[in-house]
């Protein structure tokens, strides 16, 4: 190696921000002639572009496909896995899979770490569809074997993720020494199919459980409604594994679940003495527990001392505010928050629902589908359900009727609006009969029919006196 491409490549290891990636690589560029193994300093360029938090995906493919003709045919495969490693975790992790695609149509080789970022990819993306084909591809292509454990894992939390958890324990049971990653694995499946106990088996006979299994067990049972248990379990952790943030969140979420304001206390005290108050998505999470369990002053305390507020932090204030009944103020800081965020958005309109404010409502609507972001199936939702607490079912079915790509074109958006509704308040034969007129003005009659008669079995009573919706 000569001393230019040693200074180059120190230069590249040590790079810290954009700007320097852009300077290293006009330098390699103009010193082309002069560097005799180019693959390796633009494998350290594509590596801080695609990966670090200071990087930028756009440049990392470019950076990529313009440094494949530099690059051994056998060091593809690097490059491309460089890249998708970066995709699967960006806020489009759909375009991972799509390089996937690309890369095997191009004929470069996919190795247990292209399948391990592709599958990470689709439990962000598609998490729904499963891994049968993916986990298929993994066999055919080897590596499955005892040398790619990540594989096994990246399967397993997958398979916890999508429609068939239960074969997760199946794969995990194929593992001849499961790490810490495939236990949190199991402990996640066993908790989506519906085996609580099996998930509390899985973290006692984990050789030393982590704070990740921990916390995966603690949200297990907050999130199927067992928060009493789930703060039993915070409680338990021994001293050794103290909470990270991940675990307060869930903590938070649990008190708020089981109205237990002093714990949820004690959790803010613990984060501010370990350093993680500053912490954007727990200072979320405080201020929805707060609100949830009424003590509004606190959440807007926590509120006003986050300094990076996200989305997620604006909506959680105006859900505080909605849930005290103090319409006006969470009106004033849904104004205020960041304009393309569609929770806060959802969040003023399920204000103006509980409070009745249809009109307000209705303008707020409005003005997302003016300005933006535009609505979707949950705020539309969200004004039917406003609507019909109102009496006024026809004009909830006007607005049904008049969803992007109209009743009759596409009945799909109107379906899961007023479906979602109807599944939410199973007692109220309004808007069972709602999605029966749908149905029945879109020409599926069996399904109208199906929906009355679930109207039926359920006891759902028609509204007199309220609607004269002619089905």
């Amino acid at each position: 190696m000569t001393s230019t491409e040693e200074r180059i490549l120190a230069a590249a290891s040590a790079c810290g921000s954009l700007s320097e990636l852009r300077r290293i690589h006009g330098f390699l560029i103009r010193n082309h002639d002069r560097i005799r193994n180019p693959s390796l300093l633009l494998a350290k360029l594509l590596r801080f572009a695609a990966v670090s938090p200071g990087g930028d995906l756009a440049y990392a493919a470019c950076l990529c496909f313009h440094s494949l003709d530099h690059v051994p045919s056998r060091g593809r495969t690097f490059f491309y896995n460089t890249l998708m490693r970066g995709l699967a975790r960006s806020g489009d992790p759909a375009r991972a899979q799509a390089l996937f695609r690309s890369m095997r149509r191009r004929g470069v080789p996919a190795d247990q770490f292209s399948l391990t970022f592709l599958i990470k990819a689709r439990a962000r993306a598609e998490p729904g569809l499963g891994p049968g084909d993916l986990h298929g591809l993994a066999l055919k292509q080897g590596c499955l074997g005892p040398a790619a454990a990540h594989v096994h894992n990246a399967l397993i939390h997958l398979y916890a993720a999508g429609p068939e958890p239960g074969r997760a324990g199946r794969l995990f049971e194929e593992i001849p020494e499961p790490d810490a990653v495939a236990w949190t694995g199991l402990i996640r499946a066993r908790f989506a199919a519906g085996d609580p106990a099996g998930a509390r088996r899985a973290l006692e006979g984990m050789p030393a459980p982590d704070v990740v299994a921990w916390t995966a067990a603690i949200d297990g049972y907050a999130k199927i409604g067992r928060p009493g248990e789930a703060l039993a379990l915070f409680r338990s952790m021994p001293a050794d594994t103290p909470p990270d943030e991940v675990t307060l969140v869930a903590v938070a979420a649990a008190c708020a679940a089981a109205g237990d304001a002093r714990t949820g206390g004690a959790v803010e005290r613990y984060a501010a003495a370990r350093g993680l108050a500053w912490m954007t998505a727990l200072r979320n999470a405080l201020i929805g527990m707060y609100g949830r369990l009424g003590y509004v002053a606190e959440a807007e305390r926590v509120f006003a001392g986050t300094r990076r507020r996200s989305g997620a932090t604006w909506s959680a204030m105006v859900g505080a505010y909605a849930a005290a009944g103090e319409v006006e103020a969470a009106l004033r800081v849904a104004r205020g928050g960041p304009a393309g965020d569609g929770g806060t958005w959802l969040a003023a309109l399920s204000a103006c629902a509980h409070a009745g404010r249809v009109e307000e409502g209705r303008r707020l609507l409005g003005r997302m589908e003016r300005e933006g972001p535009g609505p979707g199936a949950e705020h539309y939702g969200c004004v039917v359900d406003m609507l019909g607490r109102a009496g006024r079912l026809e004009e909830a079915y006007g607005l049904a009727k008049g969803l992007p790509g109209g009743i009759h074109g596409d009945v799909d958006m109107a379906e899961r609006v007023v479906g979602e509704v109807a599944r939410r308040r199973p007692l109220e034969g309004g808007y069972y009969l709602l999605l029966a007129g749908i149905y029945a003005a879109a020409g599926r009659h069996a399904e109208a029919d199906e929906v009355r008669r679930r109207m039926d079995l359920t006891g759902a009573p028609k509204l007199p006196a309220r609607s004269t919706l002619s089905l």
